[in-house]
């Protein structure tokens, strides 16, 4: 592709006419290669080869422009995406809310019940919502390694609906459970921290259930998340676990400068 991209623009610029150098709008590359000589396209990509050859370093400088250049294009993309949907990213009524319901500085985390990541990630969120109580969590239910995680997620978002408070101990316990994650699992975590058993196996097969889980899936495609734990504070989305003193960090941005945030 670089290569094609190089040799264009040599033999385009080396059979260039005063005519078609005032021309605003290039031809075509096809087009360009099909008008230029023969003969001579044979010396010009001789010649660029040679270079190449010669400067094979050029290649992998050009990548990293193309590389960098494609994930500013992504990061962009995704920056208008948090800010046109950032009403259900942050505030959505219907999304369990962590730490200071108030808070100045969302953390919104995209999770999974059965991925260690988030089970490691849960601990660290709950002592930044102690350590610092001017921040809240919002926590959007993303099962995406498999049936069990389904199975969990439609529980947490039926416990919610139900009984929101319950949710964070119902979350909690979930994430220290032992055993394998189940429908089963999830359900008596659920009973256990209060919720009734009759009104939650009702619910868990919701339309409002199976709506709200999709939401969560268009938002995390929408903003690039596409595994768990994701997690988007401020302009910042991560893609993964970090450390404490990270989330400090991307925190204390957030409250700096943030331009997709409601101020």
């Amino acid at each position: 592709m670089i290569r094609i991209a190089i040799l264009a623009a040599a033999a385009a610029f080396a059979t260039m006419t005063p005519v078609m150098a005032q021309q605003s709008r290039p031809l075509p590359e096809s087009e360009a290669l099909r008008s230029v000589d023969p003969a001579q396209r044979r010396i010009t990509e001789e010649i660029v080869r040679d270079y190449i050859l010669r400067n094979p370093e050029i290649v992998l400088e050009a990548i990293r422009i193309l590389q960098a250049r494609e994930q500013a294009a992504v990061g962009e993309r995704a920056l208008h995406a948090v800010a046109a949907n950032n009403t259900e990213l942050r505030h959505d009524p219907t999304t369990p809310v962590g730490g200071n319901r108030d808070g100045d500085v969302t953390i919104v985390e995209f999770f999974d019940y059965a991925c260690p990541y988030c089970r490691n990630a849960h601990p660290i969120l709950a002592q930044l919502a102690q350590d610092d109580p001017n921040v809240r969590i919002v926590y959007k239910e993303f099962p995406v390694l498999g049936e069990a995680s389904v199975a969990a997620a439609r529980v947490g978002v039926a416990v919610h609906l139900l009984a929101p408070a319950r949710y964070e101990a119902f979350h909690a316990a979930m994430f220290q459970a032992r055993g394998r994650l189940s429908a089963e699992l999830a359900v008596q975590t659920a009973v256990e921290v209060g919720v009734d058993r009759v009104r939650l196996l009702d619910a868990i097969n919701s339309e409002e259930v199976s709506a709200l889980i999709a939401k969560n899936v268009r938002l995390a495609e929408a903003i690039g998340v596409n595994g768990t734990p994701g997690f988007l504070i401020g302009d910042t989305i991560v893609p993964g676990l970090i450390q404490t003193d990270q989330f400090k960090q991307l925190i204390a941005q957030a409250r700096d400068t943030c331009t997709t945030c409601e101020r």
